[in-house]
């Protein structure tokens, strides 16, 4: 039997005794981080099977409704199912989304994809596909942009486990629902570090402002930073001040 299949058996199994992240928490930070940032066409993407999805996109999905325009599932599962689908997958099905979109990915392994995807179609990551992914690897500050990620309370979950184990071995009854604990923060990084502007030229120049800011930036510093003219960021300028 190969391992995939060992684990899914282990994982109906015990599903219902396990201690998980609270779905809907995960859905409504990162929800509440893109909402707060313009964002109305939202997509959730998954990369492999794993037990977490059903209750993660659940909780994407209910947290997105009141503000979402534009909400849509990929799943891109290679045929082998202990493998990793190739970004490509990705980049047909973003290619037909509607811009500024707001990408929440399954974990931290597929939201990696989903940045390497948005490079084949020729999107822009944050100015025009913000990315967030879910359980705050080590991966996050390595990926060729960084990853903004949910960070779950594993600390608690361990100690919720721990107790649950001693309940089970006294003999008392199972719990009939997965325990749930809240996650600790939404950890916003590059990936997912942008406002939603329609405009990618001016997308590329706010990014540029807010991550050298200090630095007493003029219209011309601006220009040479993104590509774009100092004209157009100059005429941008004009049209969105108040």
């Amino acid at each position: 039997m190969c391992r995939s299949s060992i684990w899914r058996k282990l994982t109906r199994k015990w599903t219902s005794r396990a201690c998980f992240p609270t779905t809907s928490r995960l859905g409504e930070w990162r929800v509440q981080h893109f909402a707060q940032r313009g964002y109305r066409h939202f997509a959730f993407c998954s990369a492999h099977a794993h037990y977490t999805f059903a209750g993660r996109l659940e909780g994407f999905r209910e947290a997105v409704e009141p503000v979402c325009e534009t909400f849509r599932v990929i799943e891109a599962r290679p045929g082998d199912e202990d493998a990793i689908p190739r970004p490509d997958t990705f980049a047909r099905e973003l290619q037909d989304l509607p811009l500024p979109l707001a990408v929440m990915a399954l974990d931290d392994i597929t939201a990696d994809l989903i940045i390497c995807a948005c490079e084949m179609a020729g999107l822009f990551v944050p100015e025009q596909v913000v990315v967030v992914g879910c359980n705050n690897s080590a991966a996050c500050e390595v990926c060729r942009i960084r990853l903004s990620s949910v960070l779950p309370d594993f600390d608690r979950q361990r100690r919720a486990a721990a107790k649950l184990l001693q309940r089970l071995m006294a003999g008392e009854p199972a719990p009939a629902t997965p325990i749930r604990i809240a996650p600790i923060t939404l950890g916003v990084r590059e990936s997912a570090d942008m406002f939603a502007i329609d405009n990618v030229t001016v997308a590329l120049a706010v990014r540029h402002i807010t991550q050298r800011w200090r630095a007493g930036l003029q219209v011309d510093d601006v220009a040479a930073g993104s590509p774009s003219t100092s004209a157009t960021c100059a005429s941008s300028r004009r049209r969105t001040s108040c």
